[in-house]
């Protein structure tokens, strides 16, 4: 069973939403609503994982998985596909070749 990405959020003073990812340096979004805020946060969330892996930036152990560039080796686009979808992220969707969404235990809560 996949970890859960641990996300802190806050509601402010004027009544929105900031949530980060304390594992994740940088990774922080805002929202009118809580709901908008999770959203934005694995938004970025993905974003900050796909340039750190295009940049072979170091990144820690999220929801339990190692995304080390070592650990990885070439593979068709659907094997590809197929390992983004088990770290929890769904799509391609109809009509795009790249555009993912990143689920996580965010979204049970």
């Amino acid at each position: 069973m996949q970890k859960p990405v641990q996300a802190v959020y806050d509601k402010l003073e004027d009544g929105t939403f900031a949530g980060r990812i304390p594992l994740c340096a940088g990774v922080v979004a805002f929202g009118l609503t809580l709901q908008e805020c999770e959203a934005e946060l694995r938004s970025t969330l993905e974003d900050w994982i796909l340039v750190g892996l295009k940049l072979g930036h170091p990144l820690p152990v999220i929801g339990g998985i190692d995304l080390k560039m070592s650990q990885w080796r070439r593979c068709k686009r659907q094997d590809f596909i197929r390992r983004l979808r088990k770290l929890g992220f769904k799509g391609p969707y109809s009509g795009t070749r790249h555009q993912f969404d990143f689920c996580s235990e965010i979204d049970n809560q």
